[in-house]
């Protein structure tokens, strides 16, 4: 094709050509049964032009109208768009279609979005996925008198195996059976401290435990000696021995109040011997 002006024209089975240069097509022109590969420099315009079975196959038209695109089995390939994914043409304004994505932003700091696309890298489809980054059956120590959301306080109760499903699935009745068939028992942890399960010996000492399991308060076992002067009880027993030096007569001996060293302050007394310590409520994750 050479550099001209087609008015008003038609053109039936054109293919593999190349028009270059400054070629206008306008008016009424018609175009079909026809290929062209490519337009290079060159103009389209009228409100009346038809492309009709047609196929433009990697075209290139740097500026123009087209007037009407009359047949469905038009096709245009490698049509480039602005990053907005919509163009313009005389009658109005084209916009692609929808690919089932809702406009929206996706995400936050609890939720994965997931997305899926296709060859083109369009996006189909858009999930989420909630991450939460701490399990069920997780113990914590709280800070106050109430339970955080999702936590229930660790204070044995027998709870829904339904409703709390997930706990259920994790600690099932390593605490308590419940009613046996409904409900099962959270730990109770009011006034206890929490020690590691398992067999370790500590100084030639073997603690175990198994989950769930509880232990009183004990206190080792360990002897005292009594001594007045150069005299030492000797009908003594149990956390007392006799460490030998001049017999005494028989004698029913008792251990008096806590006094203090002088250097620790005044003894503290209580039901079990225990370390300094601060109350807080331990809650289980459901």
């Amino acid at each position: 094709m050479t550099i001209s002006t087609y008015t008003n024209g038609n053109f039936t089975n054109v293919s593999f050509g190349t028009a270059t240069g400054n070629h206008t097509v306008s008016t009424t022109a018609t175009i079909t049964t026809g290929t062209i590969p490519r337009l290079t420099a060159g103009t389209t315009t009228g409100t009346a032009a038809v492309f009709t079975s047609s196929t433009l196959t990697t075209a290139i038209i740097p500026s123009g109208t087209f007037g009407t695109t009359t047949s469905t089995a038009a096709t245009i390939t490698n049509l480039t768009t602005t990053l907005t994914g919509d163009f313009t043409i005389s009658n109005g304004t084209a916009t692609l279609g929808t690919t089932g994505v809702t406009e929206g932003t996706y995400g936050t700091s609890t939720i994965i979005p997931r997305f899926s696309v296709d060859t083109k890298g369009r996006i189909k489809t858009v999930s989420t996925t909630a991450v939460d980054s701490v399990k069920a059956g997780t113990i914590i120590a709280w800070s106050t008198g109430t339970a955080p959301s999702g936590y229930l306080h660790c204070d044995g109760s027998g709870i829904s195996r339904t409703t709390y499903s997930d706990l259920f699935s994790v600690i099932g009745t390593s605490y308590g059976t419940g009613n046996g068939s409904s409900t099962f028992n959270i730990p109770d942890l009011r006034g206890i401290f929490i020690r590691g399960i398992d067999s370790q010996s500590i100084g030639g000492i073997t603690y175990s435990g198994t989950i769930g399991t509880k232990s009183g308060d004990t206190m080792q076992g360990h002897f005292h000696s009594l001594a007045n002067g150069t005299l030492v009880w000797r009908s003594v027993s149990g956390a007392y021995s006799f460490s030998g030096g001049v017999s005494h007569a028989a004698q029913t001996l008792s251990v008096g109040a806590a006094t203090t060293d002088g250097t620790n302050g005044t003894p503290r007394i209580g039901s079990e011997t225990a370390p300094a310590n601060i109350a807080l409520m331990y809650c289980i994750k459901f």
